[in-house]
């Protein structure tokens, strides 16, 4: 079925794209979107889209639209619009704040400064039957954000945000978040659906080149990308690595097994005794000589755990409960 059916062809968006950029709408676009390799994510949100309301708002419009696609802890519409009806729940971008979300950062702050990565990663966190996580892009590689993408894009009820500067990307504005829905492998290309719909339609563009737009920083933040995911119990992978929502500080979450930490004979080696007492040091356990240990690194947080057969998933689940007692 032509995209034209679904969506208004560019409607509503004033500014013409940047070269570099394709439109969803266009013939180009639509085939892009035909041939995507990963493109489920892209029908769901385009069911539940929603254009932000303000300049301020691209955070709590992606908030919005990921989570009414999660389908996940909606609440009631307010009484007198005759849609307060349990069959009806629905998230506004005004009911999208909750005393919860306040505690993240008030409603009257957002409206006048937006959210940076790790705010709106927290806020959408703060709903309830839903889990999130955010990453910088400052430590990932090109190949580990496309690998990010695309382990989101590929696993149902997971969705991911992107945060970047528009500018980057010959746009007209500033920072700006938005949902991506589709990857592309032939033109190695994903579709960002932006949520300033009066200003551009949804639009694909190169990996390398939103990559590029994500490397800058926001009041001394780092931008990235926010994972959202349902049920909160079950821990999705993420590439190569784990999602831990106890050790979300917005670095990549990578076990690594540093094997026995003993010499020859039985003795401790240098080597073995000064990597178990930095270990000791930063993890706030003790290490034992001709133990195998798994050491979760997260860019701000190490922490070593006995590795004694645990699987990697196991390691990485075990951390987040480390973290939280330190």
């Amino acid at each position: 079925m032509a995209l034209a059916l679904l969506t208004a062809r560019h409607a509503g968006a004033s500014m013409v794209l940047p070269s570099t950029l394709t439109a969803m709408t266009s013939a180009e676009g639509e085939t892009l979107l035909v041939t995507a390799k990963y493109n489920a994510d892209a029908a769901l949100l385009l069911e539940n889209f929603v254009t932000q309301v303000n300049g301020a708002f691209c955070g709590p419009a992606s908030a919005t639209v990921v989570l009414n696609s999660l389908g996940a802890g909606q609440p009631m519409q307010p009484k007198g619009t005759y849609l307060d009806k349990e069959e009806y729940v629905y998230y506004t971008q005004e009911s999208v704040f909750s005393d919860a979300t306040e505690v993240v950062k008030p409603q009257s702050l957002v409206l006048r400064q937006g959210m940076s990565l790790s705010e709106l990663s927290r806020f959408i966190a703060a709903h309830p039957q839903v889990n999130a996580t955010h990453r910088y892009a400052s430590d990932m590689t090109l190949d580990d954000f496309r690998s990010l993408l695309l382990s989101a894009l590929s696993q149902s009820r997971t969705f991911a945000i992107v945060n970047f500067l528009r500018s980057a990307l010959n746009e007209s504005g500033g920072g700006h978040h938005s949902p991506v829905g589709a990857y592309n492998e032939a033109a190695d290309s994903v579709l960002v659906m932006d949520v300033a719909r009066y200003k551009y339609p949804a639009w694909w563009v190169a990996v390398a080149d939103l990559y590029a737009a994500t490397l800058s920083e926001q009041d001394g933040e780092d931008r990235g990308l926010v994972f959202v995911w349902t049920p909160p119990g079950d821990t999705p992978r993420v590439g190569a690595e784990y999602v831990t929502p106890g050790l979300d500080d917005g670095h990549a979450v990578r076990v690594v097994r540093v094997g026995a930490l003993s010499g020859g004979g039985g003795g401790v080696s240098m080597w073995g005794a000064a990597m178990g007492a930095v270990l000791s040091f930063v993890a706030g356990v003790g290490l034992t000589a001709g133990a195998a240990w798994g050491v979760v690194l997260s860019g701000r947080a190490s922490v070593a755990w006995g590795a004694g057969g645990r699987s990697d998933e196991e390691l990485a689940n075990l951390v987040s409960g480390a973290v939280g007692r330190r």
